[in-house]
């Protein structure tokens, strides 16, 4: 039987691309160079201490963005006008009881204080000692806390609102606004009847 020459032409083809990409993988076989394989032998290592992963920390810090090494605590210490910080006392002052708070930035209560807490009972809570008494606590616990200049806010009807204040800035507290927010009402409530007698 007679083969057409155009089909032994495309066999021929064919068996020499074949070829042809046989030998180009013997060629890169052959320019990469093999490396034996390496046990790590477990006397040759050795175990690793505090001393040698605190010296390979900086090595690893400057590869990638974490530190692997032992952690350093710094405390930070703000001194002079950096720790003075602005906060607000409320002194809420009624007939017969006084109440004095300290607030932060964020509004947040920190301290508080009342005649009844500084052991002043009955009648006694409305006396001008026990006002003295109860902003001198909050003053204290505001200088502790880092607190010097605030911003006092009186309110309420009683008479012992000038005790505590000046007992805040004789304990040593920087006011620097004294504000009155008692409200005031416009003709608000409509007032008891008249008592008969």
């Amino acid at each position: 039987m007679q083969r057409h020459p155009s089909s032994s032409h495309a066999h021929n083809i064919s068996t020499g691309t074949r070829r042809m990409a046989t030998a180009a993988a013997a060629d890169s076989a052959q320019d990469i160079p093999s490396e034996p394989a390496s046990t790590p032998s477990p006397a040759a290592d050795p175990v690793p201490t505090a001393a040698s992963s605190a010296a390979a920390a900086p090595a690893a810090a400057a590869g990638s963005a974490f530190s692997y090494g032992p952690r350093k605590v710094t405390l930070l210490r703000r001194s002079g006008d950096d720790a003075a910080l602005e906060g607000t006392i409320h002194i809420s002052n009624t007939l017969n009881n006084i109440f004095v708070t300290l607030t932060g930035g964020d509004g947040n209560i920190k301290a508080w204080a009342s005649a009844g807490t500084m052991g002043f009972k009955n009648a006694r809570k409305r006396q001008p000692i026990a006002a003295e008494r109860a902003a001198e606590d909050v003053a204290r616990k505001a200088l502790k806390l880092g607190y010097v200049n605030v911003v006092v806010k009186i309110q309420g009807m009683g008479n012992n609102k000038q005790y505590a204040v000046q007992s805040l800035h004789s304990a040593g507290l920087r006011i620097t606004q004294l504000m009155d927010v008692t409200p005031i009402p416009y003709n608000g409530c409509r007032p008891k009847k008249k008592r008969r007698v």
